[in-house]
């Protein structure tokens, strides 16, 4: 979880690397962070909240959606295949994951 210089709170997704995985939409309050975070946990693994991109130069990403709204996008991917593949990854272990609040 991370505050911006705009005073609006954000969180990502980093795997054990330190490779940005996924990147949430702006809350403006803290506690709506949190409430993002649980609701990616629940939503994530579920096929219809994904909606797979493809930018004009060619990486694939997708974005999380919850009710018709982005919740979070991924980082862009050089193939379809790596990108499914992460995807699948992250869906398989997303309940485990933990938050540090870096909000301050």
């Amino acid at each position: 979880m991370q505050k911006r210089e705009s005073n609006d709170y954000y969180f990502r997704l980093i795997d054990n690397g330190g490779k940005i995985l996924l990147i949430s939409e702006s809350y403006n309050k803290k506690e709506n962070v949190v409430s993002g975070i649980e609701s990616l946990k629940y939503i994530l693994p579920k096929p219809d909240h994904i909606e797979k991109k493809t930018t004009l130069q060619g990486k694939f990403f997708f974005h999380v959606k919850n009710n018709g709204q982005i919740i979070c996008t991924s980082g862009l991917f050089r193939t379809a295949d790596i990108c499914d593949k992460l995807l699948s990854e992250m869906q398989s272990e997303i309940a485990q994951v933990g938050v540090i609040d870096s909000a301050h």
